[in-house]
């Protein structure tokens, strides 16, 4: 993105639909694994925290915080309002917008891994302070959407633009062999199949390759899936809901709330489940899902799950079609 040019946000622009716009262009030409442009991945995100937020003054800075989420390692390519030597972060281009500015670059900050502990990350994703509760929360409910988002069980990985790189590859190296396999070599490191394809015989082999990103990506889903479960599924409903059992919640609408962490639940059990049946008993056995099954007076959404003997064969009721 560098050398990008963009306006900061002035006096007068409508904050949500500004961040709208600078996410459409920091993320065009970007495309999703399943083929679709990078902007409909905010876009889902954006729609899923709006069914979900109440009218507060933090409803603006959360679905501001929704499109941009994703952008921050964009930004520091882009030249702000012309001036190539002035600040290029995501604080200068909304520094007019004030406090709300301030607290949606707080929330893209925390939703975004790029160096450290995973641990550290997570930590911060949930923690929860007293003077900055509802930032706090809405941290939580973005990344837990951010994740529902990115997992769909029937999802499928578009192959196409990778399989026409590798044979641009081929065709500008293939008369110098030794280029030829370091450059096929680096690809396959890029795409992080490098392990899968050096299994194959055959030097230059497309079926081999579209396999391999099939089985990259079939992983990753699955790893993802353990991980909602056993780990962010609970602990955002443990955050966001169980905490707020016994008192008025202005920020989020409680009810619409379970129905996506429930849609989580859902999407990731169907997957998990195609390998280990029993899964879903399991995740009633660890972590926070036991700790939330034990809760007086609340029935966590596992055990609504565990209780509902269709529930892996069933739509999920209430669930927002956008997801």
């Amino acid at each position: 993105m560098s050398g990008l040019m963009v306006q900061a946000f002035k006096d007068g622009d409508d904050f949500v639909e500004y961040a709208k716009a600078l996410a459409a262009k920091l993320h065009a030409g970007q495309i999703r694994e399943n083929g679709q442009p990078y902007i409909t991945h905010p876009e889902q995100v954006f729609k899923a925290a709006d069914y979900v937020l109440l009218d507060s003054s933090f409803k603006e800075t959360g679905l501001a915080a929704c499109w941009l989420h994703d952008t921050i390692e964009d930004v520091k390519g882009i030249i702000v309002d012309g001036n190539a030597k002035g600040k290029k972060t995501l604080a200068s281009l909304l520094k007019k917008a004030g406090r709300k500015g301030k607290h949606t670059c707080t929330i893209v900050d925390r939703v975004t891994h790029l160096k450290g502990r995973y641990i550290d990350y997570m930590d911060g994703i949930f923690r929860i302070r007293k003077k900055t509760e509802e930032l706090d929360r809405l941290t939580i409910l973005i990344k837990i959407i951010d994740r529902i988002s990115n997992h769909d069980p029937k999802e499928m990985i578009n192959t196409s633009s990778a399989l026409k790189e590798y044979k641009a590859i081929y065709d500008g190296s293939k008369s110098d062999k030794d280029r030829l396999y370091q450059d096929l070599f680096d690809f396959y490191t890029k795409r992080k199949v490098d392990k899968l394809m050096v299994q194959t015989k055959q030097r230059f082999a497309p079926d081999a390759l579209d396999a391999a990103l099939k089985v990259k990506f079939r992983q990753k889903q699955e790893a993802m899936a353990i991980d909602n479960l056993s780990l962010y599924l609970p602990k955002a409903e443990d955050s966001l809901i169980v905490q707020h059992i016994d008192e008025e919640d202005k920020l989020l609408n409680q009810e619409r709330l379970r129905d996506i962490l429930k849609l989580g639940y859902h999407r990731s059990l169907v997957t998990v489940s195609k390998k280990n049946p029993d899964f879903v008993n399991i995740m009633a056995k660890i972590g926070y899902n036991k700790n939330n099954t034990s809760i007086a007076g609340y029935n966590s959404i596992c055990r609504e799950i565990l209780d509902d003997s269709n529930a892996m064969r069933t739509i999920m009721p209430n669930v927002p079609i956008f997801l």
